[in-house]
């Protein structure tokens, strides 16, 4: 059973009290939203810019992300392009790896599942992807895990701008 949703802000919340609760320390409001009001200072990783731009100029590019709207709101200027379709976590009311969020997003583009490649950092995001027909590739950040993998996967890439070999766009 799925448990009820919550606000990314929520969770963050949760986590910073979760902190406090495990290491022996008393949490204060400060504490409690240091977590959301840094997400505005994330930064996308060095190659994610350059490479959904070159993406952008060939492809349509949807944005599936467990963040609320106003968070994504911060994060959206430094990603360098537009999104066709933006869905958070906050306008499908769950998470990823949630099957619902996934059909929402490919509701709002309009597109069949074999239209579709989904690039995922979460690995955990490549199952659901599948059930709706895409091809599916994995960003392997830092020698990530894979434990977690239980379905075959279409690519796997080490950052996105090795990705943009595989789908005919010059690197360079």
């Amino acid at each position: 059973m799925t448990p009820p949703y919550r606000s990314y802000r929520t969770v963050l919340r949760n986590v910073a009290e979760g902190l406090g609760q495990r290491f022996g320390f008393s949490v204060g409001d400060a504490e409690r939203e240091a977590l959301g009001a840094s997400v505005a200072s994330w930064r996308p990783f060095p190659d994610t810019v350059g490479a959904l731009r070159a993406l952008a100029a060939r492809y349509r590019l949807a944005l599936i992300s467990n963040i609320d709207d106003d968070l994504f709101t911060t994060t959206a200027p430094q990603l360098g392009v537009s999104f066709d379709c933006v869905v958070t976590a906050q306008g499908a009311r769950c998470y990823k790896p949630e099957q619902a969020i996934f059909e929402l997003a490919h509701g709002r583009v309009g597109v069949k599942g074999h239209q579709v490649a989904h690039i995922a950092e979460g690995v955990t995001e490549i199952s659901p992807a599948r059930r709706l027909g895409c091809a599916t590739v994995w960003v392997r950040r830092r020698g990530r895990s894979a434990r977690l993998l239980i379905e075959a996967l279409d690519l796997e890439v080490p950052d996105l701008s090795s990705l943009l070999p595989h789908v005919g766009i010059d690197a360079s």
